[in-house]
């Protein structure tokens, strides 16, 4: 795995090098997002595609934005080219977005109940979404919420983001409890705790101390949390001081997801090109090329069955979703949205902590649970999620499972007097249930 890692990270060494000498370089990779980030140029493009190449990138070729061109324009254009050195080194570079994905996925935390756990999280949820966005599901360990609520206020938020009702401790205040949950998620998570976030149903730039909680987390696992901010327009100044600090080590470890396409005007007038250069942009407008998944405020019963197109939840993690704010820890994992898991995870388990005393005690009380939670016979057992969605886990062994137990809860002897199942079966059909967050022990 480290030899992975180093090759990603000497491929953006490179990339980065090659901005700073091959000018073409930041133009190709400025092309190559207002392709995606602007329609009008899109559309003009199609309409006169060397007229307007020439007119605004004067410096850049066929042979440079060959492999960055729209569908319909790649059909429409017949000359042969061979892509220029250039544009073979940021295609290299966008490709370790997914390699870094992949990666992620591979790692394994220390905890042997958790690692356990999150594999049979990892297998189940690629057979349940077939969606290309799938593989962008890494099943991350945590996510740390240094704020509460978001004041970006996206129409299409795949968590449902309330508004902004708290900015979070300033550093000075909060790194004590902060460097005890690290260290908490440290012993737990091992090498995968470079893959922690520090945001959720928040936006990092709504921490006015964010940098100095990440640059603790660089100084604790060796890499700048992965930062994604749909406010970037707000925050020219912030944006560009991240471009000098341990975040721009990281493969695209900035990220800006934009609402509108001013953002991108704005981000794009403003940014150099070779600041924009290290900047994964998100365009999430409408008149973007990109689709949101169909999760959180995006979600709706009409539309469910497009999820297999769109996907079905933006909730890319496996393990804990911790509030500092609020004090509350969850353990999670990504599911298909629907009417009960509207914002695409379910919540296996919650536990609170008040100080840096009982911190450890509330994160192992959640660690206990896995990869199994203790249940007996006299458990009672109730569903967790929409009848729509049953279909995922009907066992022909079992049939009425689920639809019983969506009536009322019951114990497994009271399912094995009503239906004569086989204690063992049922038991362990039941424990994989519980797993996947399907049902929860009352």
């Amino acid at each position: 795995m480290e030899t992975n890692f180093t090759k990603i990270t000497n491929v953006w060494q490179n990339y980065q090098t090659a901005l700073n000498d091959l000018p073409r370089l930041s133009q190709i990779k400025g092309f190559r997002d207002q392709v995606i980030c602007d329609l009008d140029f899109r559309l003009s493009l199609e309409n006169n595609f060397h007229q307007v190449l020439s007119s605004v990138y004067p410096m850049l070729g066929l042979c440079d934005v060959s492999l960055f061109l729209p569908s319909k324009l790649k059909k429409d254009i017949t000359e042969d080219v061979n892509p220029t050195l250039e544009a073979l080194i940021l295609r290299d570079a966008l490709d370790l977005d997914a390699n870094f994905r992949h990666l992620q996925r591979q790692l394994d935390p220390s905890h042997g109940g958790w690692m356990i756990w999150r594999n049979l999280q990892i297998g189940r949820y690629s057979r349940e979404d077939t969606s290309t966005r799938s593989s962008q599901i890494t099943h991350i360990p945590y996510a740390i919420e240094l704020s509460e609520g978001c004041s970006g206020g996206c129409s299409f938020c795949g968590v449902s983001a309330q508004a902004l009702q708290n900015s979070g401790l300033p550093f000075n205040e909060g790194k004590e409890i902060y460097q005890a949950l690290l260290e908490v998620l440290g012993n737990a998570c091992g090498l995968l705790s470079q893959y922690g976030v520090l945001y959720w149903a928040t936006d990092p730039l709504d921490q006015p101390d964010y940098e100095y909680y990440a640059n603790l987390f660089h100084q604790k696992f060796g890499l700048w949390p992965i930062t994604t901010t749909a406010l970037a327009e707000n925050h020219i100044e912030r944006i560009r001081g991240m471009l000098r600090t341990p975040a721009a080590e990281r493969p695209w470890g900035l990220r800006c997801s934009m609402r509108s396409r001013y953002a991108y005007q704005k981000l794009f007038k403003e940014l150099t090109p070779l600041e924009r250069g290290v900047i994964r942009f998100l365009p999430q407008y409408p008149e973007s090329s990109s689709q949101h998944a169909l999760a959180g405020r995006s979600f709706s019963k009409d539309t469910a069955s497009q999820q297999t197109q769109s996907g079905g939840t933006i909730a890319c993690m496996s393990g804990f979703l911790i509030s500092l704010p609020k004090r509350e820890i969850q353990l999670i994992t990504p599911c298909l949205a629907e009417p009960r898991n509207l914002n695409g995870y379910r919540v296996l388990g919650r536990d609170s902590f008040t100080s840096i005393d009982d911190l450890p005690n509330a994160f192992n009380k959640l660690l206990k649970i896995l990869p199994c939670p203790p249940i007996q016979l006299d458990t009672l057992l109730m569903i967790t999620i929409d009848a729509s969605q049953f279909y995922l886990y009907n066992s022909s062994i079992f049939p009425g499972l689920l639809e019983r137990l969506n009536e009322s809860p019951a114990s497994l002897s009271q399912l094995i007097s009503e239906f004569s199942w086989s204690n063992s079966r049922l038991f362990s059909h039941c424990l994989e249930l519980l797993q996947y967050g399907v049902l929860k022990a009352v």
